[in-house]
């Protein structure tokens, strides 16, 4: 499965039109069929500036994207069941930056999941997610406090800090460890911060 995101606001799955080996990876035949997007999700109310993704599992993978509109948007996307829709979760956090959200990372130091955003506001904020079972369960049944597709999903800005660059347009993590994240933010310009957690 590919996942697109683009000016309409709507994340898309498109299926792989060609087959791979179960044992190797390596691809078998190349597919004669047409690609088309089987399942999608709006999340902006238009333009899409950046679409992370973050493994969680060998099933699930947490979408993150910013947009036009200044929204920070996240989905659950599984692949366990390829007929049936992969987005399971889609969160909306509104006004996540007072102006286009265009850069994003995403990783996960033990037990918890972390992420940057950044954008033309020239703020860098820090958000934590943390996952609760579906209504009716315990959190005895969770397992080593990782997302699964049923989940819910809360979100919290942790901080902010500005950042010199103009109009950023990309962030990458340089380096990670126990308390610190070393990021570089591009634009009209480079920096490199480091935030401790």
């Amino acid at each position: 499965m590919v996942v697109t995101s683009g000016t309409d606001g709507y994340i898309a799955s498109w299926p792989l039109p060609f087959r791979v080996s179960e044992d190797n990876n390596d691809l078998l035949s190349p597919s004669t069929q047409s690609v088309v997007w089987e399942h999608r999700v709006k999340i902006h109310q238009n333009s899409q500036k950046t679409l992370v993704a973050h493994k969680l599992s060998s099933t699930t993978t947490l979408l993150a994207s910013g947009g036009d509109d200044g929204s920070l948007g996240l989905v659950l996307a599984s692949a366990e069941d390829p007929e049936a829709d992969p987005f399971s979760l889609a969160l909306v956090v509104p006004r996540a930056h007072a102006a286009a959200i265009s850069a994003a990372v995403v990783w996960s130091p033990p037990g918890v999941i972390l992420m940057l955003t950044a954008g033309n506001d020239q703020w860098v904020t820090m958000w934590q997610l943390i996952s609760l079972p579906p209504v009716g369960h315990q959190h005895g049944s969770k397992k080593n406090g990782k997302l699964e597709p049923h989940d819910r999903l809360n979100v919290y800005k942790m901080c902010r800090m500005r950042t010199n660059i103009a109009d950023v347009s990309d962030m990458a993590i340089l380096k990670v460890n126990d308390y610190l994240c070393k990021v570089v933010i591009v634009g009209v310009g480079m920096e490199i911060l480091c935030i401790h957690y």
